[in-house]
């Protein structure tokens, strides 16, 4: 089983953990740092792997031409077909990741100061490792994985949001869990039947009264059947 698939088979479970676990109340505090820590040290060592292979690469200087297709962008070509060495192409790849991990961190921030939460942070410690794992950078320079079959140059441009789809998915399991039950109780159907409950408490009152109205009370009674004083 390859990095992909494990990655999609261990989202959900995340996902359905990370809702489980008491994170953002005041009182597990020691849990929140804990997880900003296991953050911070993927991140680190994610960073670390990208310098370490940005090393391997200067030393290998492969001189060996890697013919890069023009871009398309909305099915249009822009630009031409580049030729550059092996040396060349692998360092401008380490640069984009380097980029997109900062791209990620910005908008994985924004998404935890949106909902107010650190669970976000829980996919991510996972998932970073996982993704980075499955780049060809990683596998060719760490791994020793020949270039050839799907690691032949030039490689297939990443997603830049690949990273953040735990992260979302896991802000939004976050945002409906607390939504749900807003949502139940302005649901028409809710509404309805609060409707009719409280037409039928109003029927069972007005019945109530109407019995009451009907029925003399005791003193009345009294009063209609009392005996005439006898006139002296």
């Amino acid at each position: 089983m390859n990095v992909a698939t494990m990655k999609q088979f261990a989202l959900l479970p995340l996902i359905m953990l990370m809702n489980k676990v008491s994170l953002d109340e005041p009182e597990y505090e020691e849990r929140r740092i804990a997880l900003l820590i296991a953050f911070a040290i993927v991140q680190l060592l994610q960073f670390g792997c990208m310098a370490a292979i940005m090393s391997k690469i200067r030393s290998k200087k492969d001189t060996d031409v890697v013919v890069v297709p023009a871009q398309k962008v909305m099915g249009q070509t822009h630009g031409t077909d580049q030729e550059m060495s092996v040396e060349e192409y692998d360092a401008s790849k380490v640069m984009e990741a380097v980029k997109q991990a900062v791209m990620g961190g910005i908008i994985l921030g924004l998404i935890v100061w949106k909902v107010e939460t650190v669970k976000p942070l829980f996919i991510q410690v996972f998932l970073t490792p996982m993704t980075f794992m499955d780049t060809p950078l990683f596998k060719v320079h760490i791994l020793g994985k020949e270039a050839t079959g799907d690691l032949k140059r030039p490689w297939t441009p990443p997603n830049p949001f690949a990273g953040l789809t735990g992260a979302a998915e896991g802000a939004n399991a976050t945002e409906g869990s607390t939504a749900d039950a807003a949502s139940i109780e302005d649901s028409p159907a809710t509404k309805s039947e609060g409707k009719k409950k409280s037409v039928k408490k109003s029927e069972q009152k007005h019945v109530e009264d109407k019995k009451s109205s009907q029925i003399p009370d005791d003193e009345g009674l009294r009063q209609t059947h009392k005996k005439p004083e006898p006139v002296d």
